[in-house]
């Protein structure tokens, strides 16, 4: 029979084990959910995603002004950040940063891309789809608005403009997540929209 000690050793180590594999893992849509409300959003309502990939959303508001994060992926590789912020109906156009494969791309004549330069940034910025060339060179002829839409994809998020409003994506490792650049991305895209739609 194993000594008095092995036995009580085994009890406690099958104790630690229990209350490891019962632990649920944090989500990513309950800790995002928290950092904003810490940094002092007020959170509206936190739906968590169901199955098949569909993300979870969180209303909130920051400045007495409404927007929505939408969370997708999971909690051990990279997961997709979307904001939102309310608009009128806008120009398709996707404005994001340089890519490895862009100046290749531009040197072949291939690609789905435009390059926007400017002599005053030295950031390029890239717009999708080709045809939205012109719509994309009345926005960005305007210097602030080309400013806040520099300000979000410098942090390697896209601009995503469309009938539906307006929108900024990327990808963040959950452990690195900071509400103070969600609230800096939604104050961009608030300026976007107050700028682009009253040049409309």
């Amino acid at each position: 029979m194993p000594p008095l000690d092995a036995l009580l050793g085994l009890a406690a180590m099958a104790v630690l084990v229990a209350k490891a594999l019962s632990r649920q893992p944090v989500r990513p849509v309950q800790q995002a959910s928290e950092a904003l409300a810490a940094a002092g959003a007020s959170i509206v309502a936190a739906k968590r995603g169901g199955r098949r990939g569909r993300p979870s959303v969180i209303d909130f508001e920051l400045d007495g002004k409404p927007g929505v994060l939408t969370v997708s992926g999971s909690p051990i590789s990279m997961i997709r950040f979307t904001v939102r912020v309310p608009s009128a109906p806008l120009p398709e156009v996707t404005f994001r940063g340089e890519r490895g494969p862009d100046l290749t791309a531009e040197a072949l004549g291939v690609g789905g891309a435009v390059r926007f330069g400017n002599a005053e940034s030295a950031r390029a910025i890239y717009v999708e789809p080709k045809t939205a060339r012109d719509a994309a060179g009345r926005l960005l002829a305007s210097g602030s608005l080309r400013a806040h839409i520099e300000a979000v994809i410098s942090r390697r998020f896209r601009v995503c403009l469309s009938q539906e409003g307006i929108s900024a994506w990327g990808f963040r490792r959950l452990d690195r997540f900071e509400a103070s650049e969600i609230f800096e991305i939604k104050r961009s895209l608030e300026a976007i929209v107050a700028e682009a739609t009253s040049a409309a």
